[in-house]
């Protein structure tokens, strides 16, 4: 064994597992090809833009989403504008929901063109926006566009995290149709990453939803996944059994497309189990319809397919002749992994065929294409961490954002219920003021009132008492001009008569009765409380008799009212109040009375 045979069979396992995904991103390229070209029809582009130039509002954004739809398959450049010009409709008319949508759309059209850094971030602010408005739908279709953007960077977990997020808003919307998309593009990540367990679960999943909804298409095609699975793990049975139940389906409704997707992998099915002849009827079948549909890249890898055939089969020539096909097919610009394949291939046999200069040149063909390979993944992996960097950063910014949005709402709430405590206090305040007012008033009322009452009570009194002593000082007078009639009789009768007459007048002439006085006495402490109290602790030295004398003239009686009530003279009176004066010390030019009442 020569030197370039051993380093040749060692490259050729390092590719196995780089074939194998290129064989199921072969399938995934037709799938979403068959995607854009079951899209419906546009408008004729001149009645678009005549919406365009003459309306506003949603009918024109609506004709600018659909030209960017139109140009979509041709000139996605001219899409990408169309969908820009929808983004700034929908900011003039301060829709939100709009803008959302036409930012998804220019991701898609990106990721066509292979911008995914532009693309991830406005699917992540389209998805923000989504979520400001509650719109759950929204965010769903887009995070599970953005889980597509993630599978194209090769951040496999990304994507899945996004498409298990689309997928449990359609669970709760019982959204089966788009709950089975969900899963065939679940299946499809998983089987990039080699998990063919799960990648067969989910595309079973896919097939039961879509043959519980009657789907037959879309049965077809979860068909075609569910084959191609089967045969990744060996289960040739079921993988045949998928396909050609899928074949079928695409011959009934002559999806050309279909077919040659179909066709393809039955022929890699039978290229896998070794049965080299079947494999090489299906190719034939499969390379008028790729041809059809003018996809020379999947042409190019179906020569390279007969050519590992016929290598296998010590056909040189024909191996040769396939090779050669398949190099006119494609450049190494557009596809330097398969174009590496090819080169490696032409290396093995020259090797086997002794041809050592051109197997060395093939082989250093294929390392420049794997350095440049290495370089791409490279950038990709840069690319990925760049896109990474840019999601985390405008995460944390969002976060941050949110966070001072949550401060400044803290702050409000803070505000208004420091002001709504402070009402509440002003009110609570402004109640007890009330109450305290309230009822200050009702004393206030009851004080005016009680005194009033007082009042009344006390001028009853003085009026009760001002009689009585008015009574007692009229029954002295009429006593005393009674006596003085009496008196005047005297001489008239004999002198027996003279002394029972004598006892008449003494009697009328006795001072006023105790009891009555002291009637008067109880109705004037009652007027004028603890007045002979005080008067008796200011001045010890008066009598019994000038208190009683003070008594009267408190009471505004005249000297002559008090001269009768105590049967004395007028100028009895007078010098008793004299002698009171003297005892009370006031001066010729005070009044006794207005002493007494002060008092």
């Amino acid at each position: 064994m020569s030197i370039l045979t051993g380093i040749l069979k060692r490259s050729n396992m390092l590719l196995m597992r780089e074939q194998i995904l290129l064989k199921l991103s072969f399938l995934t390229t037709f799938l979403l090809c068959a995607m854009a070209l079951s899209l419906p029809a546009q408008k004729p582009p001149d009645s678009l833009l005549n919406i365009v130039r003459n309306s506003s509002g949603e009918a024109r954004f609506k004709a600018l989403k659909a030209l960017g739809k139109y140009y979509k398959p041709s000139d996605p450049a001219k899409s990408i504008e169309y969908a820009g010009e929808a983004r700034k409709q929908a900011r003039v008319m301060n829709d939100r929901s709009l803008e959302a949508d036409a930012m998804n759309d220019m991701a898609i059209l990106m990721l066509m063109m292979q911008q995914n850094r532009q693309a991830v971030l406005l699917l992540q602010e389209s998805i923000r926006i989504y979520d400001s408005l509650n719109d759950g739908e929204g965010m769903a279709k887009v995070t599970n566009n953005l889980g597509i953007a993630w599978s194209q960077i090769g951040s496999f977990e990304n994507s899945l995290t996004c498409y298990n997020r689309a997928l449990k808003w359609y669970t709760k919307t019982k959204d089966l149709p788009k709950q089975a998309r969900v899963y065939m593009s679940l299946g499809l990540v998983y089987e990039q990453l080699m998990k063919f367990d799960q990648a067969l679960s989910a595309h079973q999943k896919a097939l039961e939803i879509f043959a519980g909804e009657n789907d037959e298409q879309m049965m077809a095609d979860a068909g075609v996944n569910l084959g191609v699975a089967f045969k990744s793990i060996g289960n040739f049975t079921q993988a045949e059994y998928h396909l050609k139940k899928s074949l079928g389906f695409y011959k009934q409704h002559h999806n050309i497309f279909g077919m040659a997707v179909t066709t393809s992998n039955l022929a890699q099915l039978c290229k896998a189990k070794g049965d080299f002849k079947n494999a090489f009827d299906w190719y034939r079948k499969a390379l008028p319809m790729i041809r059809q549909i003018n996809n020379t890249w999947a042409e190019a890898g179906v020569y390279l397919d007969l050519a590992e055939i016929h290598f296998e089969r010590a056909q040189w020539n024909e191996a040769l002749s396939n090779l050669t096909a398949a190099d006119k097919l494609i450049a190494p610009e557009n596809d330097p992994g398969l174009q590496s394949q090819i080169f490696l291939l032409y290396s093995r046999v020259y090797d086997t065929l002794q041809q050592n200069r051109l197997a060395l040149n093939f082989f250093k063909r294929h390392t420049a294409l794997k350095d440049t390979l290495a370089s791409a993944e490279k950038t990709k992996a840069i690319e990925e961490l760049n896109i990474r960097y840019e999601t985390e950063k405008m995460s944390a910014e969002n976060e941050l954002l949110r966070a001072d949005i949550q401060v400044h709402k803290f702050r409000q709430w803070m505000l208004f219920a420091f002001a709504l405590t402070a009402l509440l206090t002003a009110i609570f305040i402004t109640g007890i003021f009330i109450r305290k007012r309230k009822q200050l008033i009702l004393n206030k009322i009851k004080s005016e009132q009680d005194a009033m009452k007082a009042k009344e009570d006390m001028m009853k009194l003085s009026h009760e008492l001002t009689a009585k002593a008015l009574h007692m000082a009229g029954g002295a007078e009429k006593k005393a001009v009674f006596a003085e009639k009496l008196i005047a009789l005297v001489p008239f009768i004999n002198q027996e008569g003279q002394t029972v007459l004598q006892s008449l007048v003494d009697e009328f002439n006795n001072p006023i009765d105790d009891n009555l006085w002291e009637e008067v006495e109880k109705y004037f402490e009652k007027m004028h409380p603890a007045f002979l109290a005080k008067l008796l602790a200011r001045f010890p030295d008066l009598t019994p008799n000038d208190r009683k004398i003070c008594s009267m003239i408190r009471l505004n009686l005249s000297t002559k009212e008090i001269a009768l009530m105590l049967n004395r003279s007028s100028r009895t009176i007078e010098s008793s109040k004299y002698q009171i004066k003297k005892k009370l010390n006031l001066g010729d030019d005070q009044n006794l009375t207005n002493f007494l009442i002060s008092l």
